[in-house]
């Protein structure tokens, strides 16, 4: 297979397959973390709604697998920490991207054991994790062309925002 067959295959990896396992994992950084230092439920939200629901314990998993292109990256997470924590609530919100860091780090190691043409199925995830990583951990309101993410706050803004004298 050439490389341009590995490209179109690793095109329709990123595009169809691989935003919705991506952002789930993204959003369980947060939702795990948040289930250990609360007693209520936490919804992890991926996908166009309305999503198939699967409950777990007090985890409710409400996830749309297949999607357009720009609603596989979408998902969001509900919960509250118990207490006025702000500790607490900054590690809820790095465990996102701390998941999507540790995803990144794997792709780029399993690269390194991969031959040239087929490697690119591994390069083009790592770079729409990198791209994940970025848009959430960079200080940002979403701008109108980030589609459903339009107007909400990154998961750095709102950590930054936490620092903020009220």
């Amino acid at each position: 297979m050439g490389w341009i067959a590995y490209a179109v295959l690793a095109y329709g990896l990123v595009t169809w397959i691989l935003p919705v396992p991506l952002t789930l994992l993204h959003e369980l950084g947060h939702a795990l973390r948040l289930l250990a230092w609360s007693r209520g439920r936490v919804s992890v939200h991926v996908g166009r709604p309305p999503g198939r629901q699967v409950s777990i314990g007090r985890l409710e998993l409400h996830v749309r697998w297949l999607n357009s292109p720009r609603w596989g990256w979408f998902g969001f997470y509900e919960g509250a920490v118990d207490g006025p924590s702000r500790a607490r609530r900054l590690v809820v919100l790095a465990g996102g991207p701390l998941v999507s860091a540790l995803a990144l780090v794997a792709l780029l190691a399993a690269a390194a054991f991969v031959s040239w043409p087929a490697s690119i199925l591994i390069w083009v995830p790592a770079l729409a994790v990198a791209w994940e990583l970025f848009v959430t951990a960079v200080p940002m309101r979403y701008p109108r062309w980030f589609g459903p993410y339009a107007g909400w706050d990154s998961d750095g803004y709102r950590a930054l925002r936490m620092f903020r004298p009220s």
